[in-house]
């Protein structure tokens, strides 16, 4: 996982050394990165096992939608919709998705 947050940062931030610490600094392109969607609070946030550019979100607004961050003002897909909020999601693999919420259920989902 070392390795998949460090490509990450590095399309993300520029890093730095200062003090023997190191430091990240978001590039000007990604400094203002919001993704709009949820209506609700944002309860789970996962990136993507197999691309460095897509994540999921859950929400109190029952649903667990997909993301490409280099389209941040609109989601891909929903990938599910509970009947309640959801409380945490994750990848069950690089293309599966599991979501749980206060509906008591676990929503098992292909992309």
């Amino acid at each position: 996982m070392v390795a998949k947050l460090s490509s990450i940062l590095k399309k993300l931030a520029k890093q730095f050394m200062k003090d023997g610490k190191n430091y990240f600094v978001l590039k000007e392109e990604y400094k203002n990165l919001y993704i709009i969607g949820h209506d609700l609070w944002v309860s789970c946030v996962k990136w993507s096992p197999s691309s460095e550019v897509e994540l999921i979100s859950g929400s109190y607004d029952g649903r667990t939608l997909l993301w490409d961050i280099r389209s941040p003002k609109s989601y891909l897909n929903v990938i599910s919709k509970q009947e309640d909020k959801v409380l945490c999601c994750d990848w069950n693999s690089k293309n599966r998705v599991a979501s749980g919420g206060a509906d008591s259920k676990l929503h098992l989902t292909n992309i």
